[in-house]
């Protein structure tokens, strides 16, 4: 079913496990940077507030509006607090093993979780498993995220392979429509490749192959020519219209590859971060409550 958004047409569907919203793509809220909980920062340009009583009678009703707003965002409350909690771009990292033990890990509003990794290599080739890939936070350009840090190398003709796979789940009533994915540790000589390729999608493709949607395709590629692509950014999409979901689920590839005896290439950071917008219902709350404050200024002027 189509909604009609401002001047754009946007795919709206609600589903389960995922919430799959529309949004206007000019929505640029986000949830808080200083702690985990999101918060509400509606632009209420029109809300103008001075000394005088008339004044002091629309900031009572600007306030009281925000705290409505707040405790409908604080009322679906954060998930799963029994998890590992990150400190966004801190130090600190975790690995796999205690992040399943404790059902996954935080980053500001999301949950990381039901992480799986299978990893190869052939002669002359070292790569990063279960028991070797460390998981920490991200704050990159005011978006949560993961890291992920292990060693990946290859040489004299070898090889090396990991895929990761997990679960990322934004708190209500936030949804991701879209991520980044970028390498900061690596290198590569004599045709030596690092290649990280990523697709995102709006269920377990294991589970609902024919049903889950690929809402994203990324690949960042190192030869050690250039700068060759280490960051990549895709926007999702269902059906060639924009979309924001509640949770997704990535598949990560990080492979290495020598060329030959000479040849080597390795990498041991890999990020990346996520975009969020407000579930619809929740900018459909926040007009009524604008017209709320319009409606009794009015009542106000006309005494």
């Amino acid at each position: 079913m189509a909604h009609r958004l401002a001047s754009a047409t946007f795919t709206f569907c609600r589903k389960t496990p995922s919430r799959v919203g529309s949004f206007d793509a000019r929505v640029s809220a986000r949830p808080g940077q200083a702690d985990g909980l999101a918060t509400a920062r509606p632009a209420l340009s029109a809300l103008t507030l001075g000394a005088s009583p008339a004044g002091r009678g629309k900031l009572r009703c600007g306030a009281a509006l925000l705290a409505g707003v707040a405790a409908v965002l604080l009322a679906f409350g954060p998930a799963r607090a029994d998890v590992i909690v990150a400190d966004p771009g801190g130090s600190d990292s975790y690995g796999l093993a205690d992040i399943l033990d404790a059902g996954g890990i935080r980053v500001g509003n999301l949950v990381f979780s039901q992480f799986r990794v299978v990893a190869s290599s052939s002669e002359g080739g070292s790569a990063a498993g279960w028991d070797d890939i460390m998981v920490s936070g991200v704050l990159a350009e005011g978006e949560y995220g993961v890291g992920f840090n292990g060693s990946w190398t290859a040489d004299d003709g070898g090889r090396a392979d990991t895929t990761i796979g997990f679960q990322v789940t934004a708190d209500e009533p936030w949804l991701l429509h879209d991520n980044s994915l970028w390498i900061a540790a690596f290198g590569a000589s004599d045709g030596g490749l690092v290649v990280v390729t990523e697709n995102v999608y709006d269920m377990d493709p294991r589970v609902n192959p024919s049903q889950a949607h690929c809402l994203a395709e990324k690949m960042v590629v190192y030869d050690g020519l250039d700068d060759g692509r280490i960051y990549d950014h895709v926007e999702y999409e269902i059906d060639g219209s924009p979309a924001a979901v509640s949770d997704v689920w990535v598949v990560k590839d990080i492979h290495v590859t020598s060329a030959g005896p000479g040849s080597t290439a390795a990498v041991s950071e890999v990020f990346q971060s996520f975009s969020q917008v407000p579930e619809p219902t929740t900018l459909v709350l926040v007009a009524l409550g604008a017209v709320g404050v319009v409606l009794r200024r009015r009542r106000r002027a006309g005494r």
